[in-house]
């Protein structure tokens, strides 16, 4: 990882519009944010280190995965601008427990990250940032409201149709393999079932 020289100045005020209404409030969490570049392949937040950052995706994509007993990768979650831009392992964040899974780059990617220790730092300072928080929240919520109607799917094509109308941009930046694992099934039956239903 390294912060990068490039001018994303544009990007994140883009990002941070979407976020916070107050002018004030957002050249203030620009200031306690660092932009990282990240190349594809490099963890973002590592399994059983301290949950101790947080961030927004500027541009590129991020898949969070967990190692099940068999050694073999189980894909968890997707993470790429615009709607699904928020980068957090939230329930260890919240306790204060280390990290759950894996957040590994796709791709090349550039993020605007915060340390906890920063951003309560900035909260003393301005207490209205507290909706950073709020839209984490927020995100996570949808996605756990996703996952169950996912779980409740009759069969294995309506996962995949399910998963198409919450998410299209999922199938475009992701491989089947990948998407396959998400949805708890062999990337054969995944291709099927992709090739009659499209």
């Amino acid at each position: 990882m390294m912060d990068t020289c490039i001018d994303y100045s544009e990007q994140v005020e883009t990002l941070l519009k979407e976020v916070i209404v107050s002018d004030t409030d957002r050249e203030i969490l620009k200031t306690f944010g660092t932009i990282k570049e990240l190349k594809k392949g490099e963890l973002f937040l590592e399994k059983f280190a301290p949950s101790n950052k947080f961030g927004f995706i500027i541009k590129g994509s991020i898949y969070s995965y967990d190692i099940d007993k068999s050694g073999e990768k189980r894909v968890t979650g997707f993470y790429f601008p615009p709607n699904k831009n928020t980068l957090i392992d939230y329930q260890s964040y919240i306790n204060e427990e280390a990290i759950s899974q894996w957040y590994e780059c796709f791709e090349d990617t550039v993020m605007i990250s915060f340390s906890n220790v920063r951003f309560n730092e900035l909260l003393a300072k301005a207490p209205n940032l507290i909706v950073v928080r709020v839209k984490f929240a927020e995100e996570r919520y949808f996605d756990s409201l996703n996952t169950i109607k996912l779980l409740q799917a009759k069969n294995a094509a309506d996962k995949v149709k399910e998963l198409m109308q919450q998410s299209p941009n999922i199938f475009k930046i992701f491989p089947y393999s990948y998407i396959a694992s998400y949805l708890g099934m062999h990337r054969n039956t995944y291709r099927r079932i992709l090739a009659r239903i499209t």
